[in-house]
């Protein structure tokens, strides 16, 4: 059984970092083929035939409505890709209904308005919803390199896959003006859905204008990229 604490996504522009991962399980316990097994808490579950190999299945266990955000603490976390270091300490360092209130307060100012403001909140909590349903491995999907790409950026226009990457393509494939992102299948003994992403300091200005177009009220998708690059 594994309990980690795993560190959201870093900018794309950001160094790339690999974090060291401990492989020793926090408990360990043995199991019957023919017991009912209740996942009692929240984490990871690893089952091998024995102590020597670390071949077998992984069972992940989140809250019980996930992939879906349904409850008033899991509204605050992904406003991290948002905001600044104060504006997020202010909302997430609260009890639940008080982060309900800062993040209903965060949105409307973003927005200017109750009704911008509800096509904000299901538009972005839409995205987390879809990242934890495609890109989950042993966190959740919308914390992954690939998740926080698609919450703040939207699907891309293109997606080309082989065996060791994904490339995801934003705006016109053939212009050279395209945001183009490259994530590494890393090699992982609990999921065969992890990808890192190869991280460049060119990514800046646009992710830069991704953020300043949430936080100016506008939903931020292919169509502002493709609308910027017609400018451009």
């Amino acid at each position: 059984y594994y309990n980690r604490e795993f560190p959201l996504a870093a900018t794309p522009y950001a160094k790339n970092e690999e974090a060291s991962f401990s492989y020793k399980a926090d408990s360990m316990f043995t199991v019957s083929a023919t017991d009912t097994l209740v996942l009692s808490k929240t984490g990871f579950y690893h089952f091998q035939l024995n102590e020597t190999t670390k071949n077998g299945f992984t069972l992940f266990s989140f809250y019980n409505e996930f992939p879906l955000i349904t409850r008033k603490q899991n509204l605050g976390p992904p406003l991290r890709y948002l905001t600044t270091k104060e504006e997020f300490a202010g909302i997430n360092d609260t009890s639940d209904q008080k982060m309900k209130l800062a993040v209903d307060k965060f949105w409307l100012r973003m927005a200017g308005n109750v009704d911008r403001g509800k096509a904000l909140v299901s538009a972005y909590y839409g995205r987390v919803e879809d990242a934890n349903l495609f890109f989950t491995s042993y966190l959740e999907g919308w914390k992954t390199d690939r998740g926080i790409i698609y919450v703040v950026l939207g699907p891309p226009t293109e997606v080309r896959r082989n065996e060791y990457q994904e490339i995801w393509i934003y705006g016109d494939p053939n212009s050279s003006l395209s945001y183009v992102y490259t994530f590494t299948k890393l090699k992982n003994p609990f999921s065969s859905n992890d990808f890192a992403l190869n991280r460049s300091t060119n990514y800046r200005y646009g992710w830069a204008q991704a953020i300043e177009s949430w936080r100016n009220g506008q939903i931020y998708s292919i169509k502002e990229i493709k609308r910027a690059q017609d400018e451009r």
